[in-house]
C-alpha cells in the first residue's frame, strides 16, 4: 500500500513538471498578407543568459493552405541570438509566421514584405 501511494505521488509530480514545459514553447505567432520577399528579423533570448548555453529559435512560415514554405533554426550562444530570415518570391497570399523555442523571449521583431 505504501509503495502504491509513493508511485501515485511520483506520477502526479511528473505530470505537474511536464505540463508547463509543453505549454511554454511557443513565443510568437502572427499573420501577414502580401507578396514578394518576406523578411523576419529580431533578437531572442532563451534559457539562462551568459551561462555558455546555446539558445534556439525556430522560425516557421506557413501559407494559407497550411503548407510550410520556410523553416529555419537559429542558434545563439550565451542564451541570446538574432534572427534574420528572408523568404523570396512568395505569391500573393496570407502567411502565418511562428517563432518557437524553449523559454523563448523575442524582442525587436519585425515582419514585413520587401
Amino acid at each position: 500500500m505504501k509503495r502504491r501511494a509513493l508511485l501515485i505521488l511520483f506520477l502526479c509530480m511528473a505530470m505537474l513538471a511536464v505540463i508547463p514545459l509543453a505549454t511554454a514553447s511557443a513565443a510568437y505567432s502572427s499573420q501577414i498578407t502580401g507578396q514578394g520577399e518576406l523578411i523576419v528579423s529580431g533578437s531572442f533570448t532563451a534559457g539562462i543568459p551568459n551561462e555558455g548555453v546555446s539558445a534556439e529559435c525556430d522560425v516557421y512560415v506557413v501559407n494559407q493552405n497550411g503548407q510550410t514554405v520556410y523553416s529555419q533554426n537559429f542558434i545563439g550562444w550565451g542564451g541570446a541570438g538574432s534572427i534574420h530570415a528572408s523568404v523570396p518570391n512568395l505569391p500573393s497570399g496570407t502567411y502565418t509566421v511562428s517563432l518557437a523555442g524553449p523559454r523563448l523571449s523575442v524582442t525587436n521583431l519585425q515582419i514585413y514584405f520587401k
